[in-house]
């Protein structure tokens, strides 16, 4: 069977090919200019800092883990971070290096002190946090931070952990752009915890 195709179709069919390529060249154009625009969009290429959780009671201790994940290819040399706390709800009563910090010798620092920008909430503070390491840090928990909790809470059932002005820099000087964060939390108990082997040590 024969198929027969006008003059005026045929003339036109090149020209819809051509429209056609000319789109599908523009599309992939558009695409590559937006993933160059935003290099940093995945969360995959990110660093990300973490300011963990603990529970305690009011007057009783947690301890807060500080924790870095970075994409393959970077060494992270140095960090510097600020969380800001409701000072009157909880104290700062030292600092402790991750395990693999402490092999690999660094210097750790943390201090409370009183924000240098004035805040909308008067009562809060900050906690500085300075890493310094002799090569670079090791993924993972970075340091951890020994907290009391205040002895009047009142009603409050979790103190909120703000993880502000994070700053890293490779081992080579270089300062990381895309760093992301997670803020902690203290979560307030209003009773003791319950062990179950308190059985075995009262028999």
């Amino acid at each position: 069977m024969m198929r027969i195709v006008s003059d005026s179709s045929a003339r036109f069919l090149p020209m819809l090919r051509r429209y056609a390529t000319i789109g599908l060249a523009a599309a992939i154009l558009f695409h590559w200019q937006a993933s160059a625009a935003f290099p940093h969009a995945s969360p995959d290429k990110a660093a990300v800092v973490t300011v963990g959780s603990d529970t305690g009671m009011a007057g009783g201790a947690v301890l807060i883990p500080i924790s870095l994940k970075v994409p393959d290819g970077i060494e992270i040399g140095n960090l510097s971070m600020e969380i800001v706390v409701p000072e009157a709800l909880v104290k700062l009563k030292g600092v402790r290096p991750g395990l693999a910090m402490d092999i690999a010798g660094t210097e750790l620092k943390a201090e409370l002190k009183s924000p240098e920008q004035p805040r909308a909430d008067k009562n809060s503070a900050v906690i500085r946090v300075t890493i310094a390491a002799k090569k670079h840090f090791s993924p993972g928990t970075l340091a951890t931070l020994d907290m009391r909790i205040g002895d009047e809470v009142g009603d409050t059932a979790s103190i909120r952990l703000k993880a502000e002005h994070v700053s890293l820099t490779t081992s080579d000087g270089k300062s990381v752009a895309n760093v992301q964060t997670q803020d902690g939390e203290i979560k307030i108990s209003k009773s003791p915890p319950t062990f179950v082997n308190c059985f075995f040590f009262s028999h």
